[in-house]
């Protein structure tokens, strides 16, 4: 033998809904008022870390100088050699940490979208 829930009217199917409605209209607007006071500050452009992530990649860091016949940056690119052949340690982290930075670059731009749709149906909620 199973049991059946009592089947509500719809007065008090009415009224029910009612009450509820009335608590959310009770606190929505404390809800609406965390959800701004919680807002991080903006973060950066994605493009202007990306192009700070190829300029990077453009030093070929822990060189010296990797252009230019002015008899200094001659000098300069000579001291290069000693660290072109010994440095390769060096270099590779160097890559690495790149590599790395690209990665998070990508996992950010992500982020960043799924906040913005996130955002964008809490907004649609909002005006429901």
């Amino acid at each position: 033998m199973t049991h059946r829930p009592p089947e509500l009217k719809s007065a008090e199917l009415a009224d029910i809904m009612q009450a509820v409605d009335a608590h959310l209209a009770d606190h929505a607007p404390r809800v609406a008022t965390q959800a701004s006071q919680s807002t991080l500050p903006p973060l950066p452009e994605l493009e202007t870390l990306d192009a700070r992530i190829r300029r990077l990649r453009q030093m070929r860091a822990p060189l010296f100088v990797v252009s230019g016949w002015r008899p200094q940056e001659i000098v300069r690119r000579a001291l290069n050699l000693p660290i072109a052949a010994l440095g390769y340690k060096q270099r590779r982290f160097n890559e690495e940490l790149l590599d790395t930075l690209e990665v998070a670059l990508d996992v950010i731009a992500d982020l960043r979208q799924h906040i913005e749709r996130q955002q964008q149906e809490l907004e649609s909620l909002k005006n429901r």
